[in-house]
Parts: C-alpha cells; structure tokens; sequence
C-alpha cells in the first residue's frame, strides 16, 4: 500500500501517520521539519485463508499542523503455499550446486590431478572461467604420510547463484609405502569457505505465475571427508588411482534478504537469515598419470557421483511464515587434464583444464596454470 499527501510541521512538532490492517500495524513518524509532500510505502498481510482485509489509516497532527492525504494507492498480491514451497526448492539446489562446484576446486589445494605421492613443494596457482587464485603445499611428514593443503579467492556462478569469497582445504594422505604393483592409500580432509552468495527464485504472486526475487547476503560453507582407494603402478611411466570419497559438508547463511525493487515490488519476500542446510556427498574417481617424456607428464582424472541435502532450504517469507523446500538431490561428473613439464629437478610448471557438471545445477569449468617448486 502507498500512501501520497503533504505535511507541513513548525519546530518543535511531531506527526505520526499510522496504518493498522488485520491486526497489523505500520507507523512513520516525522517532527521538528517542513516535510512537503511525502510517500510512505507499507507491507501488509492478511494471512492464510482470510475472509476480509480492512484497514485504518490515521494522520495524527499537532494543531499548528497542515496536512493532506492526497491518495492511496493498494498492490494485492496473493500465493500459494506450494508455490512458495517450490520457490524454496530452487534455493535447495543452487545452495547443493555451489557446495558440489566449490568441492572440486577445493581438490585443486588438495592435490586433485597430481601423482599421488610426491616431494616437499609449494605451488602458486589461478584459474579462469570463474576465476582462482591462491597458494597450496605438500610436506612429507614420515614414510608414507604427507601433508596437503592450501587457499584460494574463488568465484563462481550457476543458473540462479553465484558464490565469491575464501577457500580454504588441508588433508592427511597415507600411501602404502614400497614398489608393489598395488598399494593402498587413505586421506581425511577439511575444506571451509567463507562466501558472499547469491541465490533466485520464482513464485506466483497473483498477478505474475513467475515473479523472479533475488536475495543477497554471506554464509560459511565447511566439510570434512574421507578418501580412500588403490594405486595401480602397471610399469615405471604409468600410475592408476582408484578412489572413493565421503564428504559431508554444511552452509550456513549469516545475514540475507531478498531485494524489494520499487518497479517490482517483491510482495512475498524471504528472508534467509541464519538459516542453514546440511549435504552427504558420494564419490567415485579413476586418476591416470603419465610420464611422457623425461620433462614431460599428463594426469587425466574423472569422477561420479551423488550429493543429497539432508534437509531442504528454509526461509521466512512474509506473509506466510516459516516454509521449507523439498530436499533436493543431484548426480554430478567431475574431469580433469592436467599437462606438466619439469624445466628443473626443482620446479615444475601446469597447464590444467578442471570442470564439474551435474543435474539441475549446471555446469562450472576453468582453465588455470600452476608453478610447482620442490624443496
């Protein structure tokens, strides 16, 4: 609802203007100013299944005052809760899609595309297509057992969101030490993000079956998993890994409302704050090494697999209260082909390609570069 008209106050005085509908009430006040003509816009609702919707509109002046209501001018809207809960469904899968896309850059600070086992080294890498930059490392701590890790500025976008922000990732990888054709490895890991997100939905509101609203705000995205597999070594130029992962991860949202724009008002607006969802991931992944040339190496990898949200997106939408989308679920590949070429025993520079696609949340590709150096 707007209301248009002009107040005129001396100093010292105090208008209140006052809207109660349905038992809601909106006030604006204004004192001690010549305020001229004046707008004031206010949200109301009527609840679920209502039978009537009146209002009361009060202007309370001092006597010195002037004042006229020129118009009021009336925006009705309705939905559906089914509406509203499909809406929520849209949130549920682009939250799972940044936190299925955000895993395999993560794998990037992690060693994903590198041979398995390696030396003491410190790596300065970046990406394009969405963009990465950042540092990561590997340190051998005994036979067998390594440290791996690193963090990156990361971005990236999906249909309806986008995520931007500071990635972080570390491992303890064990690998069966000798020179057996077969051997055995484990890693856990944690992986945090600390992001400014973005997400779209769309709802009926009565007038318009597809009314696109946008919300903006900041979130922290974690995990921890567990990997574990077998390295295949069929002579000295090549190496097969064979891996399983299990990842659960979590993001919660800090402060995050959906914009209200005056040439569209967003009549049924969510309100996403500290509000937050939980995700099980499953994975299964073959990486391939080569050595090419004496200078020269490939690693090829790919990677099935599932992600669930264990519950579905929740938000406060006004007007009908608390609603929770359906959980949603994808089926997710992830590829990888990494070129590398060793100047010196010391360092050693990468050419990669790294990609993730998935059901219903897109696509996210990068071509990067990578600077290794061995100490």
């Amino acid at each position: 609802m707007t209301s248009r008209g002009f107040n005129d106050l001396s100093n010292g005085d105090q208008a209140t203007y006052t809207v109660t509908s349905n038992g809601q009430a909106g006030e604006t006040s204004w004192s001690d100013e010549t305020l001229g003509d004046f707008t004031v816009e206010q949200y109301f609702a009527a609840g679920q299944g209502p039978t009537n919707f009146a209002g009361t509109f009060v202007l309370d002046l001092p006597v010195s005052g002037d004042s006229s209501i020129d118009s009021l001018d009336f925006l009705v809207g309705y939905t559906t809760l089914a509406s509203q809960q499909d809406s929520l469904g849209e949130i549920g899968i682009q939250q799972l899609g940044i936190a299925t896309h955000l895993d395999a850059t993560a794998g990037l600070l992690t060693g994903a595309g590198q041979p398995l086992e390696g030396d003491n080294e410190i790596e300065l890498l970046g990406g394009v297509g969405s963009y990465t930059f950042g540092v990561a490392g590997r340190y051998n701590l005994a036979e067998g057992f390594s440290l791996l890790g690193g963090a990156s500025i990361v971005n990236l976008s999906m249909p309806g969101a986008g995520a931007s922000g500071v990635l972080a990732a570390g491992a303890l990888r064990f690998v069966q030490p000798g020179a057996d054709e077969f051997r055995y490895f484990g890693e856990a890991g944690l992986q945090v993000a600390s992001l400014g997100l973005n997400f779209s939905r769309h709802y009926d509101n009565g007038t318009t079956a597809s009314y696109a609203a946008t919300a903006y705000g900041d979130g922290l995205l974690g995990g921890a998993y567990v990997r574990g597999g077998a390295l295949w070594a069929p002579n000295s130029d090549n190496d097969v890994v064979f891996s399983a992962t299990l990842k659960q991860g979590a993001l919660g949202i800090g402060g995050m409302v959906e914009d209200d724009p005056a040439t569209s008002p967003n009549l049924f607006s969510a309100n996403y704050s500290h509000t937050g969802t939980s995700f099980t991931t499953i994975k299964g992944g073959v990486d391939w090494t080569s050595r090419l040339a004496p200078r020269w190496d490939l690693t090829a990898s790919l990677g099935l697999g599932t992600a669930l949200a264990n519950g579905g997106a929740t938000a406060d939408v006004f007007g009908v209260g608390a609603v929770t989308g359906a959980p949603r679920s994808t089926l997710f590949a992830e590829y990888g082909l990494r070129v590398g070429w060793t100047p010196t025993t010391a360092s050693r520079l990468d050419g990669f390609v790294l990609g993730s696609t998935g059901t219903g949340i897109g696509s996210h590709a990068q071509i990067g570069a990578a600077y290794h150096l061995s100490f």
